[in-house]
C-alpha cells in the first residue's frame, strides 16, 4: 500500500492478469484459481488467529492450574498465595516485555512462552511451600516455627 490509489489499482490489476495467464495452463484442468496473496492482509489474518489461539490456550491453562492447585492444597483460602503470585508475575512481565516489545521486535512465541512461566512457576512454588507447610503443621509443628523451617529451606531441596 504506497497511498497512490491510481498506481496502486493498476499495479494490482497488472499483477492478477500476470498470475492468471501463469498459472492458467496448469490449474485449469484442475479446476483451480491461483489468485495474488497480500502480504499485510495475510499477517494481519494470522494475526488475528494467532490472538484467538493464545486466548483460546490461557483461557483452558490457567483455569486448570488453578484447580490442580486446589486439589493439591485441599483449602480454598491457601489459594490466596499462587493467585497472589500469578497476578504479580503477569503484571510484572507483561510490563517488561511490553517495554522489550516497543524497543526490539519480538516473536510470537513470546506470549504463550511468558504466560506458560508466569502461570506454571507460582503455581508450582506455592504449592510445593504450601504443601511443605501444611505437612509441617499435621507433624506437630507450630505456625510460625513451620513458616521459618519452610522458608529457611525454600530452593535447597
Amino acid at each position: 500500500n504506497i497511498g497512490i490509489p491510481d498506481v496502486e489499482k493498476k499495479f494490482s490489476d497488472w499483477l492478477n492478469a500476470r498470475v492468471s495467464n501463469l498459472s492458467k495452463p496448469f490449474l485449469e484442468p484442475l479446476k483451480m484459481k491461483a489468485e495474488p496473496f497480500s502480504i499485510a492482509a495475510g499477517v494481519d489474518e494470522i494475526l488475528d488467529t494467532v490472538v484467538v489461539d493464545l486466548l483460546l490456550a490461557d483461557g483452558i491453562a490457567i483455569p486448570l492450574s488453578l484447580i490442580f492447585a486446589m486439589i493439591v492444597l485441599r483449602n480454598i483460602r491457601l489459594m490466596i498465595l499462587p493467585i497472589l503470585a500469578i497476578l504479580a508475575t503477569t503484571l510484572i512481565s507483561m510490563a517488561i516485555v511490553a517495554g522489550i516489545a516497543e524497543n526490539v521486535m519480538t516473536n510470537v512465541i513470546v506470549t504463550p512462552v511468558m504466560i506458560s512461566l508466569v502461570v506454571g512457576l507460582p503455581v508450582g512454588h506455592c504449592l510445593f511451600l504450601l504443601n511443605r507447610f501444611r505437612e509441617a503443621l499435621l507433624e506437630g509443628e507450630d505456625c510460625k516455627e513451620a513458616v521459618q523451617r519452610r522458608l529457611s529451606t525454600a530452593g535447597t531441596t
